[in-house]
């Protein structure tokens, strides 16, 4: 709490400007930056299902990282659930993450959307990168785009980014339903820039 007071009075204009967007935006980001100087592909993911089967959020958002991968020819780092996809169709990946979709991880050990995106950071900071292309569905793309700049990225959004297919039977309850999954994105939006990862 500390650190939020204190970041409040360095930067009380962003960090007013981020409390808003919190609460206030949730449509689809608007494309930023330019497609061709992007470095990286990464992704976030959505829970799979309960079944071990792929969620239509992960396969929209594996479509739209394989044909930019092919369109741009730079690699991709996504989140395992994503991984998973890519990786059955033969796409070859710069890396990826544990996959947490069907194991039983208490919440001290899922590294969370941060953490993923610590990691492809780790990827990029290797490699000199500094640009990465985001492909997350939205509403989560904006909590995803935040933690990436915080990160000190540059971030580029391609045109009509995917929309979370809320369905049963997720490993992930919350997102079974626009009626937990905004509410949860809100709370962890709040909280995520309370502790400073937005």
């Amino acid at each position: 709490m500390l650190s939020f007071l204190m970041r409040l009075c360095r930067e009380p204009r962003l960090v007013l400007r981020r409390i808003f967007e919190c609460v206030f935006v949730w449509g689809e980001p608007t494309p930023k930056g330019n497609l061709q100087d992007a470095q990286l592909i990464v992704t976030q993911a959505m829970p799979d299902c309960e079944d071990g089967a792929f969620s239509d959020s992960n396969i929209a958002t594996a479509d739209m990282a394989e044909r930019l991968q092919k369109e741009l020819g730079i690699p991709i780092f996504p989140q395992a659930e994503v991984g998973r996809i890519l990786s059955s169709r033969g796409v070859k990946l710069a890396g990826t993450t544990k996959f947490f979709g069907t194991v039983a991880l208490t919440n001290k050990e899922y590294p969370g959307s941060h953490g993923i995106a610590r990691l492809q950071k780790k990827l990029c900071d290797e490699r000199g990168w500094t640009k990465v292309l985001l492909v997350v569905p939205y509403p989560h793309a904006w909590r995803a785009l935040w933690i990436y700049e915080r990160l000190g990225l540059e971030v580029i959004i391609p045109p009509r980014l995917p929309k979370i297919v809320f369905q049963k039977g997720l490993t992930q309850k919350r997102w079974d339903s626009p009626f937990t999954a905004y509410p949860y994105e809100l709370v962890v939006r709040l909280m995520s820039l309370l502790i400073g990862v937005i």
